[in-house]
C-alpha cells in the first residue's frame, strides 16, 4: 500500500488504543455490553475522531450513530460503512471494531487526499450486535429497521435481569420516542437514502489464513435454525445400577440418538453439495442429574446454518420428524415447541457490488477469494430490506478464533495490525476505492433532502 494510507493507519492504531481501556487482559477480554456506558464511551471515541475531520454525528432513538462526510450531491443515496462496538463477554478487540475503523479510516484517506466522493459517506455504528445481553443479535439495526416491536424494549438483560428500556433510558435514550416510533411502525433509517453498504468484518474463521488470502469478498451471509427454549427429553428416573437396561428411559441416550440420527441427514446433505453447518452448543440434564440415577430430563439446543432457507425449513421439518421417530425407539418423549423455532433468513449479497468490490481488489493488486459467512452480521439486516449490500472479511490467525481474548487481526499476534502492508491497511484501499466508484454499479437519482435530513424527520438527534 502506498504513504496515502500512513495517517488513516496512525489513526486507527490510536483508536484502537483508546478503545483499548474496555480490555482486560488475555484472561478476561473486553467487557463492552450492549446498551452500557462502556459502549457509549467507545463510539464517543469514534464521534471525537470523526469530527476532527469536519464530520456531522447524528445518533437516531434506538442509539445507532451516523458520521457523515459531505459528498458533491448531497442529495444523492449515501454510500455507508460501518460496524459494531459491543463486545461479547471475555471477547476480543477486533470483532465489530475493525469495521467500524476501518470505514473512518477510508474516510481519513479520501479526505487527506483532499478528495470529494460524489455523494455523502456515511460511517454507521450499530447498538448491541452481539446477542449474549438481551436474547436477539443485531438490536440496534433491528430497531432501526422496523423489525422488532417496542413489546421488546421489556426484554431482560440476561446479567442482570434489567429490561432493554431501562438500560437504554441511564444513557440517555428517549425510549418513549423510541415506543411509539415502534408502535406506528415507523423506521428510524431512511433505507430508499442509502446507495449501499458495505461491512468489514473480521473473518472469524480460518479459511482465508489457509487458503493465504489477505481478502474475502462475501457471497452469501447463512441464516439460521435456533430453539432458543431448547429441545426437551422427557424419561424416567431410576437406580442407574438396579434398572434393567431394556426398561430403561434414559433421556441422554435418547438425546445421543436423536442427534445421532440427526448428524447423518446433515451429513447426506453436504455430500450432496448442499451448504449447511450445525452443531449443539448446549446439552444438559440440569441440576438433578446424579451418577447413580438414570437421568429422567435432558435438553440441547442445536442450531444450523445455511445459505439456503429451504435447507433450514428442511432441517426444521427433520428435527419434528426425529421427535416422533426418538419417542418409537426409545419411549422417550421429546418435546419441540414449535412457538420457539426461531429461523433468521439467509442473505444473498448483491452480485454488482461483490463485483465492484473484487475489482476494486485486483485492480491494486490484492488477492481476495469469494467467500460465505458462517455468522450473522448487522449487514444482513439491511439486505433483508432491500438495502445493496456487501462484506469485506478481514484474515485474521491464530486459527482465526474469535469471540476470545486471543482474538488478533494480523497472522501473527506479535505483527502490527496497522502495517502499510498489512491486511487491514489492504482492506480500508478496497472500502476506499469502492466508495469513490461507486456510480459504477448503477445510478440513483436524488431526492429533496440529505441522509441528515431525512435521519432527524425519523427522530435522529445531532450529536
Amino acid at each position: 500500500m502506498t504513504d496515502a494510507l500512513k495517517s488513516p493507519m496512525d489513526m486507527s492504531r490510536a483508536l484502537f488504543e483508546k478503545l483499548s481501556r474496555h480490555w482486560h487482559g488475555l484472561e478476561e477480554g473486553v467487557y463492552r455490553p450492549g446498551f452500557s456506558p462502556e459502549e457509549s464511551e467507545a463510539i464517543q471515541i469514534i464521534v471525537d475522531e470523526a469530527k476532527s475531520m469536519g464530520m456531522n454525528a447524528y445518533e437516531d432513538l434506538a442509539g445507532n450513530t451516523f458520521l457523515i462526510y459531505e459528498g458533491a450531491n448531497r442529495n444523492l443515496p449515501v454510500f455507508m460503512s460501518g460496524s459494531h462496538l459491543d463486545a461479547v463477554p471475555n471477547g476480543g478487540r477486533y470483532d465489530g471494531p475493525a469495521g467500524v475503523v476501518a470505514a473512518l479510516a477510508a474516510v481519513r484517506a479520501i479526505h487527506d487526499a483532499g478528495q470529494t466522493p460524489d455523494r455523502d459517506m456515511v460511517v454507521a455504528i450499530w447498538r448491541n450486535e452481539e446477542s449474549p445481553w438481551f436474547g436477539q443479535f443485531a438490536v440496534g439495526s433491528k430497531l432501526a429497521c422496523g423489525d422488532l416491536s417496542a413489546e421488546f424494549l421489556q426484554a431482560a438483560q440476561k446479567n442482570d435481569g434489567r429490561t432493554l428500556k431501562s438500560h437504554m433510558t441511564d444513557i440517555g435514550l428517549n425510549t418513549d420516542a423510541l415506543a411509539a416510533a415502534l408502535e406506528h411502525g415507523e423506521t428510524l433509517l431512511p433505507m430508499d437514502r442509502i446507495a449501499a453498504f458495505v461491512e468489514l468484518h473480521i473473518e472469524q474463521g480460518s479459511q482465508l489464513e489457509k487458503a493465504e488470502k489477505p481478502l474475502g469478498i462475501v457471497t452469501g451471509i447463512r441464516g439460521n435454525l435456533r430453539f432458543p427454549k431448547r429441545i426437551q427429553f422427557e424419561g424416567a428416573a431410576g437406580h442407574s445400577g438396579a434398572v434393567p437396561q431394556d426398561e430403561r428411559l434414559d433421556a441422554v441416550l435418547a438425546g445421543a440418538h436423536f442427534l445421532q440420527v440427526f448428524k447423518g441427514f446433515c451429513q447426506e446433505l453436504q455430500d450432496k453439495g448442499h451448504d449447511l453447518v450445525w452443531s449443539c452448543p448446549i446439552a444438559t440434564t440440569g441440576e438433578s442429574a446424579s451418577p447413580t440415577t438414570i437421568p429422567a430430563h435432558f435438553e440441547i439446543q442445536p442450531e444450523i446454518r445455511s445459505l439456503s432457507d429451504a435447507i433450514l425449513g428442511l432441517g426444521n421439518v427433520t428435527l419434528r420428524m426425529l421427535a416422533i421417530e426418538t419417542f418409537w425407539d426409545t419411549g422417550v418423549k421429546v418435546h419441540i415447541d414449535p412457538k420457539d423455532i426461531v429461523m433468521g433468513r439467509a442473505v444473498s449479497i448483491d452480485e454488482n457490488l461483490r463485483k465492484l468490490l473484487s475489482a476494486k481488489a485486483a485492480a491494486t493488486n490484492i488477492d481476495a477469494m469469494e467467500i460465505p459467512s458462517g455468522a450473522g452480521h448487522d449487514a444482513a439486516i439491511l439486505a433483508q430490506h432491500g438495502v445493496t449490500s456487501g462484506m469485506i472479511f478481514l484474515r485474521h490467525g491464530n486459527e482465526g478464533v474469535s469471540h476470545r481474548p486471543d482474538e488478533i487481526m494480523t497472522l501473527n499476534a506479535n505483527d502490527d495490525p496497522f502495517d502499510l502492508q498489512g491486511d487491514f491497511a489492504k482492506a480500508v484501499q478496497v472500502l476506499k476505492d469502492t466508495a469513490l466508484n461507486y456510480k459504477d454499479v448503477q445510478e440513483v437519482k436524488p431526492s429533496n433532502g440529505d441522509f441528515a435530513y431525512h435521519l432527524q424527520l425519523r427522530g435522529a438527534r445531532p450529536l
